[in-house]
């Protein structure tokens, strides 16, 4: 059991960390690996202080993975924290989600 265990969760580590996409060449493994680095290089940045450079990094993963729900919520985040846009973050969110009433009642107000 501890032999399977250790195999299966190599496995499972290597396809969805260290290893992604290197030996298998799925294109799916390889998208992983860089939503994660560009996700953790959006991290990075944040924290160095530098919100233009995250910002930027946003915008090319939404670029790259514009149907992940995800993505499309931290593209909205970096409206709000990188470029201090509420305005455009609301209008993102609108454009991203349009049949929610209290996103409308909200955009409408800063109107």
């Amino acid at each position: 059991m501890l032999y399977e265990a250790a195999e299966h969760g190599g496995d499972l580590v290597y396809k969805y960390a260290g290893g992604v996409g290197i030996r298998s060449g799925d294109t799916a493994d390889v998208r992983r690996l860089l939503v994660a680095g560009l996700y953790h290089s959006v991290a990075t940045d944040r924290a160095q202080g530098r919100r233009e450079e995250a910002a930027r990094l946003v915008t090319e993963l939404v670029r790259r993975v514009p149907h992940d729900l995800g993505v499309k919520l931290l593209g909205v985040e970096s409206l709000l924290e990188d470029r201090q846009d509420a305005r455009a973050a609301l209008e993102a969110l609108q454009r991203d989600f349009p049949n929610n009433a209290r996103i409308t009642e909200r955009l409408e107000r800063l109107r």
